[in-house]
């Protein structure tokens, strides 16, 4: 059914973000379930995905972060 339908496309698409972004699936559905993921996670998705590193640079440069916490270290 449209379930299974779903669960499969959602792995699918998260298991390509992680071959193309060179982040764990792990940490991956973690940010999915939790939120929770490291800058530097965060940054390798979002270069995967075209965002330039000068619009990811300006982000944290503003701090526009949203719901987003950033914690240092690893």
């Amino acid at each position: 059914g449209f379930f299974i339908f779903y669960v499969n496309r959602k792995f699918e698409f998260s298991k390509k973000l992680s071959d193309m972004s060179s982040v764990s699936y792990r940490s991956i559905k973690r940010f999915e379930t939790t939120g929770q993921i490291s800058l530097l996670s965060l940054t390798k998705i979002a270069t995967a995905l075209g965002v330039s590193y000068q619009d990811i640079q300006e982000v944290i440069n503003e701090r526009k972060f949203g719901n987003v916490f950033i914690r240092e270290g690893t």
